[in-house]
Formats: structure tokens, C-alpha cells, sequence
């Protein structure tokens, strides 16, 4: 067992005492500091392994005239009856730069200070992604915030599993080449570049997206010496709704971009685009795709594996690739803005086929995946 402080352990005790509706789980103070959970309770998503994926984000705020360097973040997890199961110190400027930002100052910050950033000022944030792994089912995770010349403060999250509806299946077709993912939730690729602080609250809706490319068995998304996007193998391959469910937003007109176009900077990010909404809180939302392929108008419904359109390079696209990503809202206007990135993430819960890691293969049963998984897809069953 790791060394876990007495401290953070009492918080966890207090924590689960009080129960998850304490109002010490969405605030916590000390000497000057408030820590605050952005979400009142973090969303666990499942992994092919087995593993429990803890993500969320801390915001950490300070009083007029105060100013902090943070020295390190430690994240400790604990089981429903009290129980240590895991935990992580972060203390190297490494280690914190790749979970660690600092937004500009005001109630609308779209923009970070540079990666590496660990001193912030009264009206800005510190936000701390955190994204740990636990191979039993965590009920409550207390992050530590150590600040130079000030005391620790600790804040303790409720935990919860509410990615099992609806049932997603695999985006791409069942046979033909695999697929690689990148961009997964844990990583920063979208969770830091897609966060917003709107009205003083902090968005982050693509926490727990991630990117598809299909790859051949020398794990190249095309072939050598390919130049244009057709060549790549995810070109032109079909999208396929994950679960039933009712269109309720498309962009069908973007231009696709050859390799190596400079983007303008006025070319929405997500280039053209469906989105279907599967209940009251949950929005899948299919990325880059060919221009023209739609084949779906919002309104209508669709069932789960039917065609939405074609994989392209539309949008901020560096090659031919999907991406997919969940939230919990979508407020659709004519502000793209607001649309894509005014939400949460949600986990996305996938069943069927199969991924390879580290040399062995593991079936998906309600897993979300990891970080250069390459993925047989499959129909799950449903």
C-alpha cells in the first residue's frame, strides 16, 4: 500500500459518513485557497482491462490579492465502506504540466496560460484533469492541492457509474482493416484544448472523447508515400449511429482539406458534423466528416448501426479520421460555440468486438477505450 496521509484519509472517512450529498463535496477552503469539483459527481468509465477510469477536473481559486504556485497534487481513491484502493502523488514539473492549466482571467476564459504553468492570481484558475485508474470500483476520490507557503487543501468527490445507457456499439463497420484511437479520455488532447470557463463555470465537452483512424498491419493510417486524402485508409468509411435515437443537428457543406492545408482560422473546428440524441441527457456527436455524405436531416430517428454518413477530413482534420464524443446537453443556435463545447462529457459505454493491448486481445462489455488501443470492432450482440 502506498503511504496515504492521515489527513486524507480522515477526509474520505468524514466524506462517506456524511454522505454524498454533503456540501463539503462541492467546496473545500484553506489559507485563502477554494478547491471546487466540477461536477458534483465524477462519472467511473469502465476499460477493456477491467480497470476503473476515475476522470474529472478540480478548479482551484484563490482570495483578492492572493497569489499561489501549486507544488504538487496528489489523488488518493476510496471504497464505498472506507477502504484505500489506490493512490497518486504528482510533483515534477512533468507530471503537472500534463495535468495541470491555468486559465486567463475573467468569468469567460477561453484561453490557458502556457503548459507548464503552475502560479496563478485571485481571478484566475487553476485546473487540475485528473484521470486515474483503480482495479476495484471506487465510491469517492479526495484530491490534495499543495501550494507554496500555504497549507494543503483537500476536496473529497462522490464517484458514480451512470455511463451503462444507453448501450453504444462501435461508429465504424463490423470487418475490414482495425482502427487505432487517440485523443482517449485521461490524455489532454481534447479535455484541455476543448475547456471553456463560461459565466464563471467551467465546460469541458470533450473529457471523454476520442479519435478513430483506420490502420493496416504495420499500424500506418496509409499507405507509403500516400500525399492525398483519399489515400487513407478511414476515408470514405462508413458512420454508424451507436444507439437509437433522434437527429437533432447537422453541418453537411464544410470542405474536406487536402494533407497539409493551413485551416482557416474561420473553419469551425468540428467541419461538418451529425449529432443524435439518445434520451434526455445524452448527445453523441459524429466529427470530420466527408462533405456532402450526411444522409440524415435533424428530426429524423435513426436505429443503432444505421449509416449518418462518410469519414472525412473536414473541419480541423490533420488526416481522414472520426471523432466521436458524448455530452450531456446540446444547445444547439447558431452559436457552433456554444454548441460543442457549452457541456459535459459523458463516458461512452461500447459493446462488442474486441481491443489489442499490450499483446493480448480484450472482448468490450461496456468499456470505453485506452490511449493507442487498436480495435476490432464488433456488433455486441445488440
Amino acid at each position: 500500500m502506498k503511504k496515504t496521509s492521515l489527513i486524507v484519509m480522515a477526509v474520505a472517512a468524514s466524506f462517506i459518513a456524511q454522505g454524498a450529498d454533503s456540501p463539503t463535496v462541492a467546496h473545500a477552503r484553506a489559507a485563502g485557497v477554494e478547491l471546487s469539483s466540477v461536477r458534483p459527481r465524477w462519472p467511473l468509465a469502465r476499460e477493456a482491462s477491467g480497470q476503473w477510469g476515475v476522470v474529472g477536473e478540480i478548479v482551484a481559486t484563490l482570495d483578492p490579492g492572493q497569489t499561489a504556485n501549486v507544488t504538487s497534487i496528489g489523488v488518493s481513491l476510496f471504497s464505498a465502506a472506507g477502504q484505500w484502493l489506490a493512490s497518486q502523488r504528482y510533483d515534477t514539473p512533468e507530471m503537472l504540466s500534463g495535468m495541470l492549466r491555468v486559465t486567463t482571467a475573467g468569468d469567460d476564459a477561453v484561453g490557458w496560460l502556457p503548459s507548464g504553468t503552475t502560479t496563478f492570481t485571485h481571478g484566475q484558475r487553476a485546473v487540475a484533469f485528473i484521470a486515474e485508474l483503480s482495479a476495484s470500483r471506487p465510491a469517492v476520490a479526495v484530491v490534495t492541492l499543495s501550494l507554496a507557503g500555504k497549507s494543503r487543501a483537500h476536496i473529497a468527490v462522490p464517484l458514480v457509474d451512470d455511463a451503462t445507457r444507453p448501450r453504444f456499439t462501435w461508429p465504424m463497420d463490423v470487418g475490414g482493416r482495425p482502427w487505432i484511437a487517440s485523443g482517449t479520455p485521461g490524455t489532454p488532447a481534447h479535455s484541455q484544448g476543448g475547456t471553456l470557463v463560461i459565466g464563471g463555470r467551467l465546460f469541458n465537452s470533450q473529457r471523454f472523447a476520442f479519435d478513430l483512424r483506420q490502420i493496416d498491419a504495420d499500424i500506418q493510417t496509409h499507405p507509403t508515400g500516400a500525399t492525398h486524402k483519399e489515400d487513407y485508409y478511414a476515408w470514405g468509411q462508413a458512420v454508424r449511429a451507436m444507439a437509437r435515437g433522434r437527429v437533432i443537428a447537422t453541418v453537411a457543406g464544410d470542405p474536406d482539406f487536402e494533407i497539409g492545408d493551413d485551416i482557416p482560422p474561420t473553419q469551425a473546428p468540428a467541419g461538418n458534423y451529425v449529432v443524435v440524441q439518445h434520451g434526455r441527457s445524452r448527445f453523441s456527436v459524429y466529427a470530420h466528416l466527408q462533405q456532402g455524405s450526411v444522409t440524415v436531416t435533424p428530426g429524423a430517428w435513426v436505429e443503432r448501426g444505421q449509416a449518418l454518413a462518410f469519414v472525412g477530413n473536414s473541419g480541423h482534420s490533420s488526416e481522414p479520421h472520426l471523432h466521436v464524443h458524448v455530452t450531456d446537453q446540446w444547445r444547439g443556435g447558431a452559436d457552433p460555440l456554444a454548441s460543442f463545447f457549452v457541456s459535459q462529457g459523458v463516458p461512452i459505454a461500447l459493446w462488442g468486438g474486441a481491443i489489442f493491448r499490450d499483446g493480448e486481445w480484450l472482448a468490450v462489455s461496456g468499456a470505453t477505450p485506452m490511449e493507442n488501443d487498436i480495435i476490432v470492432p464488433g456488433d455486441g450482440g445488440i
